[in-house]
Parts: C-alpha cells; structure tokens; sequence
C-alpha cells in the first residue's frame, strides 16, 4: 500500500519509513505489502487521514498497519469550525432546515456525527419519530428553553461560526428590565440599566452580583453550565447573557470561562480528545549577546518519567545567554474519524504522542485498563510489601519481625533469645538438631509471595531496561547526525542522502524499542496457555532482531547501507506481526 502525507489533503498518520529498495530474493522471503509513507514537516496545518485505494471498512484498514489512526488536529480556538462541519454534515445527510435541530441531534449522540448517522441509515422513520415527534415530549427538539440555552451556548466560542450566525437570532438574549427594582443579593436599589434577568424565568438581579456569581463558578472550574441565582430556580443562563455579565471583569477569567465550554464540548463528545502535552516556550525576557543572535527551541515534555523525553535545538553559531524556559499546556483539539479506540496519536503542535482515549502515552498492545493496572503497581508499595512476606518472619514467642539473612533454618530472636525452625515455625527445642525439617509444606504461603515477586521483578527489569536503552537511543541519534556530519565533511565517501538511512534506522529503532517496553505489562497479564506462549514466542523473535539492529548501529559505514536496511526492515515487520496478532 502507498501512502502519501499532502497538507490539507486527506491522508494516514503514520511515521513508516520506506524500505522498498531491497533485494527482490528478500521481499519474497516476507511478501506483506511495503509501505511507503512521505512526510511534510510543516506541523501548523491540520491533519486529515486517508487512503488510496478503496479501504472504508476500518478492520480492512486495520489490517494493513494496526496503528493506523485518521483523525485532525486543531488549535482550542477552531471548536468553532469542528462544531461547524459536524452540523452541517448533519443537516445536509437529513435535510434539516434548522441548526438547532443538528445541535440538538449531535448531543443526544455524544457529538458523534458518524454514529448519528449509522442510527439513523438503519431506520429512518423510527429515528425521526423518536427524536422529532411532538408526542414525544422527553425526546422532542421542542423539549425546553433550558434545553435551548445548553445547545447554543457551543456556539460562537471564539469566533462568528457559520451555523452560529445562522441560529444566533433565536439565542437566548440578555433582557434590560425597564424600571427600577431591588436586588435581593445585594440588597440595594439599583437603576433599570443596572438589573439583569434571564427571559425564561424574570428573576431579576444586579449587574454586579450576575458577574460575581460567574466569576466564582468560574473560579470553581465546575463546567459553564451557569444556573440562575434564584434559589430552586434551574434555568441555565447562555453563554451570551454569561459573557454580558463578564463585560467588566479581567479577560483572563473570560477565557478561562471560554476554555470551560469546549472542554465540556470535549468531555461529552465521544470524537474528541485534549491534547495532554506540554509545549516549552522561550522565556519572554531572554538577552541576546548580540543583536542578531537568534534561538528556536522545541521540547517535547513526557507525560510520565518512563517514557524518554525528546528535544531538538535548532541553535546559530553566535553564543546566546538563555534564560530558564516556562511551559504551557497544549490545549489541542483530536478530532478522530474512525470509531473511539486506543489508538496513538501525535499532536502536530507539541509532539505529544498519546492514546486517544485515555490520553496517557501511547500503551500498544495493552488496552488501557492494562496499563492504568501496571502503572499502579509500579508506583505503590505493595512489591516492598511482598518483599518483607518472603525474608521476614514475626518470632512465634515475642511478635518482632525478624529478617533471615543467612542459609540456616536454625533461628535465635535476638530479642527474646527464643530458638525456632524458619521453616514451620516450632521450637527448636522439639524441633531437634537435624537441619532436614520434615514439616515443610510446599507452596506454602511464603513461597508464593516469592514466586509472585519474582515474576513481578522478572517483567518489570524488562520494562526498565527497554525505558534505558530508548535513552541511549536518543544519544544513538546524535552520535548518528555527528558520524554523518564527519564523514561528509571530511569527504569519506557518500553525501547526506546515501547517510540518510542511519537516521531512519534509528527511528525504526526507537519505535521497535517502544513497542517492546510495553509488550511487557501485557505479558504479565496475560493468562499462562498457548496464547501467551505465542506472544512470548513474537516477542523474543522481536527483541532478537531489535538487538542486532542496535548492535549493528555502533558500528557502522557505507558498505553497510545494504544490510541495515534488510535488518530495519526485519525489525518493522516483526513489530507490525506482533501488533496485527494482539493488539486490539
């Protein structure tokens, strides 16, 4: 299959590397398909996935590369333009006329245009008695103004959206009462253009206490659903009358209220995710040694201190004086096109490569319960735990633990001088003088805490040391630009391109390497039958060859390019093998 990244055009996200000029007699030795993928680096545009070739069922997708994921990438202040091409894909599929109804729909479905529409493909007369007959009054689009202020409260967040401006005319208004009341918040007399209500209930209020009451939601960070101040009075206010009450206060609580609608836009939506990472930004005060120095930085921040962190500095020759950098959240907005799933995702703004459902880095071939479980386990205590079951024991005279330090089973309580058997416990006394306890029990107690130890243990260097070695990668990739930079300078032989392949080595490396780190909490897991027996049996056949890749790395030239390519493309293979078999 052939895949090919253009800027704006539809495309798969994936970093697979090319390897199809290798020797026929090898690709008939592995006859899966070679896939191709070219990269533009521009990372301010949106990305959009696709295919060439008629491939709409995901499963048949899935099976060419199981990490294939299509989705988009936007800046929080687009949810306008998503909200937008999500309502008029609706109102287009179902002849509407009118936005609210797209809105009212796309709720009552997570936001999720793709399953609104198979609801609706399978039986369109039931589906629109369902949610448009007016007999029908817990489902009908005419179900309450209340209703109405939560649908149009998503619009126009940032910006005038098309199906905004289209709808805005039936928008809950901010109503000016024309006589002088009381506000019973405050409890002054307050002039007409002073008080405030809601058209839906008239409970009438201070302009100052509308804001104070906004401004301490807001300070809550408890959605933006705002209900009115009346007590036992539940109409919600719209984001209109909520950003007319705002008009005095600082813009910052403005945008956080701002950032508080999309990200209930987010959390009800099934096909959208919060990008988690964070983006390092040049302290704003930094001085140059001079006035044309200039320095682009970019860092990508981990998410958790086992997966390596990433940076490239793009520096000049002039010397500059840095001062500490600060960071920011990302903020970016997913926006899937295939059904939810645990599928990696890059965000072109910050680098962060992430699962899209539960936003911690990418887990393949674990799902994500697997991962939450393994995580847990390596950040409590209970493995110190299991520690002091196996090597120590409470003296059966005194209680005080006790440590075994030594082979003999012959114990003495340096507290109580009580004498007893480590292996069943009795006195010694009783016990008699033989070493040979003829009471031991096997599989007692104590031997399966250590045996569950030592597989925890057993796993769990493994993890570590695949955690290690992506570190040292990283230092491969320098010494990699260096060796090349030196040789090309030094006019060894080869230009950039004929070098080009370490490079792509080390990134199939770096990704093989990944995926082994997580094939360990999977296995651990895994039930002990001919399904694990398998996966251990891909997994060794992987690890074998990413360790003869990263041997053949340390010391490598020209003549080389040959044999490295086979072996990158060997170790690509067996990652994709394992990923199509256990990865769901």
């Amino acid at each position: 299959m052939s895949v090919q990244l253009n800027l704006g055009d539809k495309l798969y996200i994936n970093d697979e590397k090319s390897t199809e000029d290798l020797d026929q007699n090898y690709d008939d030795d592995y006859d899966d398909e070679d896939d191709q993928y070219n990269y533009d680096d521009d990372h301010n545009n949106n990305y959009i996935c696709d295919s060439e070739g008629e491939m709409d069922d995901d499963n048949d997708i899935f099976q060419i590369d199981p990490e294939i994921f299509e989705y988009e990438i936007y800046p929080m202040n687009k949810i306008d333009s998503i909200l937008d091409k999500k309502c008029e894909k609706i109102l287009n599929a179902l002849n509407l006329d009118d936005p609210l109804d797209s809105l009212y729909l796309l709720k009552q479905f997570n936001w999720n245009p793709k399953t609104l529409l198979e609801v609706y493909n399978k039986d369109k007369s039931s589906f629109l008695l369902t949610y448009f007959s007016d007999d029908n009054n817990n489902n009908s689009k005419k179900s309450s103004s209340i209703h109405k202020n939560k649908l149009v409260s998503y619009l126009n967040i940032y910006s005038e959206s098309q199906i905004g401006s289209r709808i805005k005319k039936d928008a809950v208004k901010c109503k000016n009462i024309p006589v002088e009341s009381y506000c019973n918040i405050c409890c002054s007399s307050r002039t007409s253009s002073e008080m405030l209500s809601l058209d839906e209930c008239g409970h009438l209020f201070c302009t100052e206490c509308w804001q104070m009451h906004f401004e301490s939601l807001i300070g809550n960070s408890s959605g933006h659903f705002f209900e009115c101040m009346q007590t036992k009075c539940n109409v919600v206010a719209g984001k209109d009358f909520v950003l007319k009450c705002l008009e005095n206060t600082d813009s910052n609580r403005i945008e956080k209220y701002k950032k508080l609608v999309v990200l209930d836009l987010v959390n009800e939506s099934e096909d959208l995710q919060i990008c988690p990472g964070e983006l390092v930004i040049k302290a704003k005060n930094s001085i140059p040694s001079t006035p044309k120095t200039h320095v682009s930085h970019f860092k990508l921040i981990s998410t958790v201190t086992s997966t390596p962190t990433v940076s490239f500095n793009f520096k000049s020759t002039s010397p500059v004086t840095e001062l500490p950098q600060e960071t920011k959240k990302c903020d970016s907005i997913v926006w899937i096109k295939n059904k939810p799933s645990a599928k990696r995702v890059v965000c072109t703004t910050c680098e962060t490569q992430f699962c899209f459902l539960c936003s911690t880095p990418y887990h393949a071939p674990n799902n994500c319960s697997t991962i939450r479980k393994w995580n847990l386990k390596c950040q409590d205590d209970s493995e110190t735990r299991n520690y002091l079951l196996v090597h120590t024991q409470d003296c059966p005279k005194c209680k005080v633990c006790i440590e075994k330090n030594g082979g003999c089973s012959h114990m003495t309580c340096n507290r109580c001088k009580h004498e007893f058997c480590w292996v069943c416990g009795n006195d010694w006394k009783t016990h008699g003088p033989t070493y040979d306890c003829n009471r031991y029990k096997g599989n007692s107690e104590q031997d399966t805490a250590r045996e569950a130890l030592n597989r925890y243990t057993h796993y769990y260097h493994r993890w570590i040391n695949h955690s290690n070695s992506l570190k040292f990668e990283k230092a491969l990739r320098e010494q990699c630009q260096l060796k090349i930079t030196e040789k090309i300078m030094n006019k060894e032989g080869g230009t950039l391109v004929d070098w080009e392949f370490l490079t792509e080595a080390v990134d199939i490396l770096t990704k093989a390497r990944y995926t082994l780190q997580y094939t360990y909490p999977y296995a651990y897991y895994l039930e002990s039958n001919e399904v694990k027996m398998l996966f251990e049996n891909i997994q060794a056949e992987l690890e074998r060859e990413v360790e003869n890749l990263s041997h053949s790395l340390e010391k490598v030239n020209l003549n080389d390019k040959f044999n490295i390519k086979i072996q990158m493309s060997i170790v690509e293979k067996r990652r994709k093998t394992l990923l199509k078999d256990f990865f769901q």
